[in-house]
This record gives C-alpha cells, sequence and structure tokens, in this order.
C-alpha cells in the first residue's frame, strides 16, 4: 500500500501544473457549490407519511374537536394513495395522519399529497389545523437551529428569557448565517425557540 501510494504520489507531482490547475478550479467553484448547494443538514424525503395537527380552542369540547377531525379523516380519506389513516383526538385537539401506499402503487409522492391535503383543510371552515411530513432526522423543527428551554417558571419570565438569550446570540454573531428568525412560543412551562 505504501509503495502504490508513492508512485501515484510521485506521478501526480510529475505533473504539477495540471495539479495546480485542478487545485485552482475546485478553490474557485467552492463559493458557487455552496451557493447552489441545499442549505439543510438532510434533505426532505419521501416517507409514506402524512401527518395533521389540529389545534381546538382551550375551551372547546370532545364534539367541536370532532367536527373538525371528522372532516379532516374526510379529506385524508379522499385520497387514492392512503393506504390508512388514524386519529386521536383530545377537548383542545387532535393529532391524525395517513400512511400512504407503497411508492409503485401510487403517483404521487407524500409532499404533493401534503400541498393537496393542505389546500382541502384550509377550506374547513374554523380549522386550525396544521398538516406536515417528519423529518428526515429525529428531533427538532424547521429551524436551522432550534433549542428547547425547559422550566416552571411563568410563560411571561420564560418568554424574557429565551429573548434575552437570542439577544445574546445574536450579538455573539452565532446566528449571521440564520434566515429564517426565530420563535418563542411559551406553552405550559415549556418553549420552543
Amino acid at each position: 500500500m505504501r509503495s502504490a501510494y508513492t508512485r501515484t504520489l510521485s506521478g501526480t507531482l510529475k505533473y504539477r501544473p495540471v495539479v495546480l490547475t485542478v487545485w485552482a478550479i475546485v478553490v474557485l467553484l467552492i463559493v458557487p457549490f455552496y451557493m447552489f448547494s441545499q442549505h439543510e443538514l438532510a434533505p426532505a424525503e419521501d416517507q409514506g407519511v402524512v401527518f395533521g395537527v389540529i389545534q381546538g380552542s382551550a375551551n372547546s369540547t370532545i364534539d367541536q374537536t370532532n367536527l373538525f377531525t371528522n372532516q379532516v379523516y374526510d379529506v385524508y380519506h379522499a385520497f387514492p394513495e392512503s393506504e390508512s389513516i388514524f386519529q386521536i383526538t383530545s377537548p383542545n385537539g387532535g393529532f391524525g395522519g395517513m400512511v400512504t401506499k407503497p411508492w409503485s402503487q401510487r403517483t404521487k409522492t407524500a409532499q404533493q399529497l401534503l400541498s393537496n391535503q393542505s389546500d382541502r383543510c384550509r377550506k374547513i371552515p374554523g380549522n386550525p389545523g396544521d398538516p406536515l411530513t417528519p423529518p428526515p432526522l429525529p428531533g427538532g423543527g424547521n429551524f436551522p437551529v432550534e433549542f428547547v428551554i425547559t422550566s416552571a417558571m411563568e410563560p411571561r419570565q420564560l418568554d424574557a428569557f429565551a429573548k434575552q438569550l437570542v439577544g445574546k446570540a445574536f450579538a455573539s454573531g452565532l446566528f449571521i448565517f440564520c434566515r429564517r428568525g426565530f420563535e418563542v412560543r411559551p406553552t405550559a412551562g415549556r418553549g420552543r425557540l
């Protein structure tokens, strides 16, 4: 292995102008390659499932929430690509989804189904539902950087702390490449930044 490496290196050094030219081309292409590449850790992929979250009002009953979840079920059921549908409903919200048929038995991707489902669900009056597909890597949301702050503090205190943390991060230049900004959502002692 050592002698093969030595022969290859010696052969390469004989053509030094060619090596330097290739090196210069690679260095010059780094910037455009970076600019046109995907700026995400992992690209979205078709995992064969589309989820839907329904957020009811705080004082809604199970019957009121069922009005929305039944209509969302009908939307899922209308897709010929749907193999099975599941739902979990509570008085103030619900979670459900559609497991699609195998790729060989459908013509639409999960992302196309998500778009179609979103269009149909928007037509449901008063439906505050959000369709989504699972991220390719576990955890995290749609932001390039995400922190979860867990505390027993009051939501106002948690919000103030999160904003202070974000202010320090921006001052340090940590988020200089962040394109989407941040969001603080304190809910029952938990805030997502």
